[in-house]
């Protein structure tokens, strides 16, 4: 999450080095700790008998054991759920600001019965993710909330009533997104050409989504779609020396790596974080390996997260019809409850739209990061 400074800048659950540089930075560049964050993991040093910061909630003293991990001799917690009262940690900590902030973390769960859960309450609300089955994860988003003013958060980590099994927690804290540099980008001097090139026009209430689709349209058909008279002035657009910033640092690399053209996610990144618009970069992702890559953007007038995947050419929605982001998408994989149905394929000029491995895809682990411009 870039909130991965390092890289520039409820739910069931580009040449051959810039390539190289790019896996690197997925797999290994965590997210900064927000300092307002006290504590926020269970490793313990060797005299430490608890993790500091956190308190148990609910609970038998037998329910918490300080372990060794034999292949890192690091020290860590297990937590193992009573039959008769719920295993809970928590920790409250105040977040000095308002905004929106992700919940991340990692943890190993052996579960025989009942529910494991993760949440964390606000005195604006409480979202929570559960599971009722056996999984590790890796070090991810769990889900996203916003608090419109300073706040005390309380993170809670356990099993619920009537559950069964053994749970080694390894993170759980709160991390603010953070999408933009303080200095805004100028688009006034490009605008009127990605209007005549793309269609775009004025994002309003009625068409924030479809200039969203303008936008990918035209950069699947400059970098993905075969030479055409529609291709050859969109390519003349992305190669004019008006692009050549930083704030569209990977526009201006897929024009010239043809390998990189094969996913046109990050350059649509830029060009909405040009129109300032919040966006997510996601990642499905298999033993913590990350394999494909698309978006989800802030639609301010319906107050929520939209997936847009230019690669595929699709959009989610749910049962009522409605564009959804990955929580959403993410809950109902996890429910069993995501089908063909909704997926909502749309054209935008991409030969690689395949329902299988959108499927199979739902079924992956979900990472999430911020390059911020």
């Amino acid at each position: 999450m870039s909130n991965l400074p390092c890289c520039s800048g409820i739910y069931k659950l580009k040449s051959v080095l810039f390539i190289i540089l790019i896996a690197v930075v997925i797999q290994s560049c965590e997210p900064y700790r927000s300092p307002e964050i006290y504590n926020p993991t269970f490793v313990l040093e060797k005299n430490e008998i608890f993790p500091l910061g956190w308190t148990v909630e609910r609970g038998y003293e037998t329910s918490f054991m300080k372990i060794e991990d034999p292949l890192t001799g690091k020290y860590k917690l297990k937590m193992v759920a009573s039959p008769v009262i719920p295993t809970i940690l928590s920790q409250k900590i105040f977040l000095k600001d308002s905004g929106s902030y992700f919940i991340i973390g990692k943890f190993r769960l052996e579960l025989d019965s009942g529910v494991f859960f993760i949440a964390a309450t606000t005195s604006f609300g409480l979202k929570e993710m559960t599971f009722t089955a056996s999984i590790e994860t890796c070090k991810r988003t769990l889900f996203s909330m916003h608090i419109p003013e300073p706040s005390e958060l309380t993170l809670r980590i356990g099993f619920k009533n009537n559950s069964g099994g053994i749970a080694y927690p390894d993170t759980l804290f709160a991390y603010k997104e953070d999408y933009f540099e303080g200095v805004a980008f100028d688009i006034t001097r490009i605008n009127k050409e990605i209007e005549a090139l793309t269609g775009v026009s004025g994002f309003n209430q009625d068409n924030f989504d479809y200039n969203i689709d303008l936008l990918a349209k035209s950069l699947n058909i400059a970098f993905l779609a075969e030479e055409s008279e529609e291709r050859a002035p969109l390519i003349d657009f992305f190669s004019s020396g008006q692009f050549e910033t930083e704030r569209t640092f990977y526009l201006r690399s897929y024009l010239l790596d043809e390998f990189s053209q094969l996913n046109t996610s990050l350059p649509l990144d830029e060009l909405l974080k040009l129109y300032r618009i919040p966006v997510r970069q996601l990642y499905w992702q298999k033993n913590c390996v990350s394999y494909h890559r698309f978006i989800e953007y802030w639609n301010p007038f319906d107050k929520k997260w939209i997936i847009i995947d230019p690669y595929f050419g699709a959009r989610y929605i749910n049962t009522a019809g409605k564009y959804i982001g990955f929580e959403e998408a993410e809950f109902l994989a996890s429910e069993g409850n995501f089908s063909v149905s909704n997926i909502r394929k749309l054209n935008i000029e991409t030969p690689f739209y395949d329902e299988k491995q959108i499927m199979d895809g739902w079924q992956s682990e979900i990472t999430v990061h911020i390059i911020k411009k």
